[in-house]
């Protein structure tokens, strides 16, 4: 395993350690994943990991959920021995009680019998209980894998690179004048020509080694969109969905900033009006993760934050906003008073606005707890 697996191996055993009820912090050292701190140290051999490693997410999940439940096997049965050990002068005191009160027992049947009680001498015989084995794993369909994910994130969850199996990305333009149509030279060069038989690949210059990922499944898909942005019609534009190899950096905190470089540069390559960058299930509409949200200005940028990822229940965090804020979301033009109103709602979710005067404005969202711009465009809508 490289650096970057057994990141996302660690990550994902100390998530599912916190599950389980288990602190600690984990590490890896000397072919075995050690859990140190809140109580007794213990590790485990990471076995065929590293071959298992070298095919696919699925199988590095698998092996995380393995390691995280031996680790927390261990540790609750050191710390049951632990406990014991701890009280093994009462046991004994108790014991020898017992044993106390049977001689006296004895003693006083031989007194008034005159012998000993007689009576059949049951002797013990040793149970052994053979441990079954474990139940094979049935792996999960990638569609089913995104939803498990996806439940995950609603609450507050975050990406990892072990996530990926049935997402796609999705950057959403859209023009309130005329769009572009999937084959417009303005796309050469970001993507490959328009192939009949294949999706069209990442060609763009300014990250190379993004367009030279390979991997199953990789590749762009450009389709026709329609979508409502505010009271007006439905605004025209294009879902741009990149799928495969082109899913893991956005997947990852630290390369998720060359796929938002992207977003920007086609929005601004196109002159679309409107850019929203997010996640979903590849068989599913449901949006998560969103990262990247431009307008014209930034009354336009809310609309677009507010319209594109407010489609799902998921309940945002009780907070107390001005009331003028509700006013302030549906117009075209703020004053500095509402400016400041958003930028306080925004930031209760951890949302960022940077502006170009003239040009555009965008509002951001952190890479952890992946649910903070859906909450956000809820608390946006029901002022509204």
């Amino acid at each position: 395993m490289d650096g970057a697996q057994q990141r996302e191996l660690l990550s994902r055993v100390q998530e599912l350690l916190g599950r389980y009820g288990v602190a600690g912090k984990v590490s890896i050292a000397a072919g075995q994943i050690r859990l140190v701190g809140s109580g007794p140290t213990v590790a485990a051999d990471l076995e065929d990991v590293e071959s298992m490693a070298a095919l696919d997410p699925g199988h590095l999940r698998t092996a995380a959920e393995r390691l995280a439940r031996l680790l927390a096997a261990e540790r609750r049965r050191l710390t049951a021995n632990a406990q014991g050990s701890r009280a093994w002068w009462w046991s004994w005191l108790r014991l020898l009680g017992g044993l106390g009160a049977l001689a006296y027992a004895g003693w006083l049947a031989w007194q008034w019998l005159g012998r000993p009680v007689a009576g059949a001498t049951e002797v013990d015989t040793p149970v052994t209980i053979a441990r079954s084995a474990a139940p094979a794993t049935v792996p999960l369909s990638p569609q089913a894998l995104c939803r498990r994910t996806a439940a995950r994130l609603a609450t507050g969850g975050t990406l990892t690179r072990l996530d990926v199996d049935g997402w796609v990305i999705e950057i959403l333009l859209l023009w309130n004048d005329r769009a572009p149509t999937p084959k417009d030279p303005v796309f050469l060069p970001f993507f490959s020509a328009t192939d009949q038989t294949h999706a069209r690949r990442l060609v763009w210059k300014e990250d190379p080694a993004l367009s030279a990922t390979k991997g199953p499944n990789t590749g762009v898909i450009l389709e026709k969109a329609s979508v409502f942005v505010g009271p007006q019609p439905p605004l025209k534009g294009l879902r741009i969905l990149l799928s495969g190899g082109y899913v893991a950096p956005y997947f990852d905190q630290q390369d998720r900033a060359r796929i938002v470089r992207l977003a920007a540069a086609l929005h601004e390559a196109t002159g679309a009006d409107f850019g929203a960058l997010y996640a979903h299930c590849e068989h599913e509409d449901a949006r998560f993760a969103g990262s990247w949200f431009r307008g014209t200005n930034l009354a336009e940028a809310v609309r677009c934050l507010r319209e594109t990822m407010s489609q799902r229940p998921v309940r945002p965090i009780a907070s107390p906003h001005p009331a003028s804020i509700a006013s302030s979301s549906n117009q075209s033009v703020l004053g500095p008073r509402q400016r400041r109103e958003l930028a306080i709602l925004l930031g209760h979710y951890g949302g960022m606005i940077a502006e170009r005067p003239g040009s555009w404005s965008t509002i951001t969202f952190p890479f952890a707890d992946a649910s903070r711009a859906s909450r956000a465009a809820i608390a946006l809508k029901r002022l509204r």
